[in-house]
């Protein structure tokens, strides 16, 4: 087997397969490493190719009419390894409550449990190369905390929240380039953009896929069981382009599709004043052998059902002057661009670089972030021995909330065409005040317990979160959500698409609630349980 480009292929061929995956990012390259074994035939195809390229970029336009999102930001990468990417590394577990169905908030529930996941998180903490989160659950057992660190947490209000990264972060591309070129069961095909999946005449099952590339070849992919594995935004437009049968789309008989768009409304907003010879190693990330760690702060499960409220964490970093955040915006956006592979063509352009949102990424970039580990190990370890005695002097904090799912929160096809001749997005994202209000109570708790356990002061007050201007976290979510009740959802447990036999969905797009954690762990961990379900359901019979 191989990597072909596609575009090098005759025009009219046919790509044979018992699996084809559309998406060679970290949803698709790891359900093919995961079925190598199988005895399947595998069949990969990306859009891209090994770096990336404007023309391919820009299939991913779309049209925003939503609440607003950052503008010339690049949140996805279309090509080899997908938008990891572009990824900063950190992975985070979803959280219990995430999956059960909580009556104050709609539409919420998936139809399986974090403990039918939990194994599968464990084999996803391999997979990504990051420590493992069985290390972090007890709080005492947490290295390196701090008295007061755990004081915060005795109380039955908050909760810590555990980010971990690996030693740098997952680049599914360039680590898996070797193994999937000298593979004997997986073809991966660079350059493939999939343009319509079409069904059988019977209109229950993908009969093929078409595919073209951007010098015009169209080719054909057969197999018996198709994936896709685009993202969050492209998984969706490719069954709602899909009309050959359906006016409305693949798997769209209840105009589900599309809808319930998900992010995590983020927002820098708040600030805490530590008292002098205060250290909080563990809130502000401590470097390990095998990676880093992050604690947060978030609501407990326990407090969101009394006050009825979505699940939201903070994060804290050092704060700067206002002067100094002005300087240091310009330098993140540029090291953004210098330092992060997969900005293209005219979008690598330092001239066209926007500050307007610098104090959006500073959390983004900082030292634990940017740094080698190799670098930022003894950095860490020397500033942290010097400052033993002296205080972090102030934190802001980093807002992370879950969404309620939203019917109306949603991506539509435009009247506008790609270079493809596809219908481009239309994204209208939906914020609404359950989120503001779950921050605004957070912040409340907070407050109250850094005093009460001598941290220091908030030194805003909660009532300000009501001026507080959300962004996006490039975190797409729930366009063909799960859920077993076909009106509902757009993939059932098993993550198949209801009335199709053989097309499944993996990746972001089939989350059914948020929760606030980073999506790729989860991602990597859903992928994971679905290659187990093909492999027992998709051999020749």
């Amino acid at each position: 087997m191989a990597i072909i480009r596609a575009n090098q292929l005759a025009d009219g061929a046919t790509l044979d397969a018992d699996i084809c995956i559309v998406g060679a990012g970290a949803a698709g390259i790891t359900l093919a490493r995961a079925l190598e074994k199988s005895g399947l035939r595998i069949c990969l195809l990306e859009s891209g190719d090994y770096h990336p390229d404007e023309k391919v970029q820009s299939l991913y336009d779309l049209q925003n009419e939503g609440y607003p999102i950052r503008e010339n930001f690049m949140s996805r990468a279309r090509y080899f390894g997908g938008s990891c990417n572009l990824w900063a590394g950190r992975n985070m577990r979803m959280s219990r409550i995430d999956f059960l169905k909580r009556d104050w908030v709609p539409n919420s529930g998936w139809p399986l449990s974090y403990e039918e996941l939990e194994p599968y998180y464990q084999h996803a903490e391999r997979v990504l190369g990051v420590p493992a989160f069985s290390r972090f659950t007890a709080v005492d057992a947490v290295p390196h905390i701090e008295a007061r660190e755990k004081q915060l947490f005795v109380a039955e209000e908050l909760d810590p929240t555990v980010a971990l990264w690996g030693i740098k972060p997952m680049r599914f591309g360039k680590v898996n380039k070797t193994a999937l070129r000298r593979s004997r069961s997986i073809d991966v095909y660079l350059n493939a953009n999939v343009t319509e999946i079409v069904p059988t005449p019977d209109g229950c099952a993908v009969e093929h896929l078409a595919v073209r590339t951007l010098e015009g070849k169209q080719l054909t992919a057969r197999a018996r069981t198709f994936v896709l594995a685009s993202g969050g935004l492209e998984n969706a437009r490719l069954l709602l382009v899909s009309r050959r049968q359906h006016p409305q789309g693949l798997g769209n008989h209840h105009d589900v599709v599309g809808r319930y768009f998900l992010d995590h409304p983020r927002a820098i907003h708040g600030r805490i004043r530590v008292n002098d010879s205060v250290s909080l190693p563990c809130l502000t990330g401590i470097p390990l052998a095998d990676g880093k760690f992050q604690l947060g702060i978030a609501l407990s499960e326990q407090e969101q059902r009394k006050a009825r409220v979505l699940n939201s964490y903070v994060s804290l970093e050092p704060a700067l002057s206002e002067m100094a955040e002005k300087q240091y915006g310009r330098s993140i956006n540029v090291m953004k661009v210098l330092l992060r592979h997969g900005y293209a063509g005219k979008r690598t352009s330092l001239s066209r670089i926007d500050t307007s949102g610098a104090r959006d990424l500073i959390y983004l970039l900082t030292p634990k972030e940017i740094m080698p580990h190799f670098l930022y190990r003894p950095y860490a370890m020397l500033k942290r021995k010097v400052r033993k005695n002296r205080s972090v002097g102030h934190l802001t904090l980093i807002n992370f909330c879950e969404q309620v799912p939203d019917r109306d929160s949603r991506v539509m096809l435009s009247d506008k065409r790609d270079a493809l001749g596809m219908n481009m997005l239309r994204l209208d994202w939906r914020v609404g005040e359950a989120e503001r209000h779950s921050v605004r109570h957070l912040h409340q708790l907070i407050g109250r317990s850094v005093e009460e356990c001598g941290i220091g002061a908030m030194e805003t007050s909660p009532e300000s979160v009501a001026e507080l201007q959300f962004t996006d976290a490039s975190h797409h979510m729930g366009t063909t959500r799960m859920n077993d009740d076909v009106r509902e959802g757009v993939v059932d447990r098993n993550s198949r698409v209801h009335g199709l036999a053989n097309l499944f969905v993996g990746g972001s797009s089939v989350f059914a609630t948020a929760g606030h954690a980073n999506p790729t762990l989860t991602i990597v961990a859903l992928t994971l349980r679905l290659a187990e379900h093909l492999e027992q359901h998709a051999k020749p019979a």
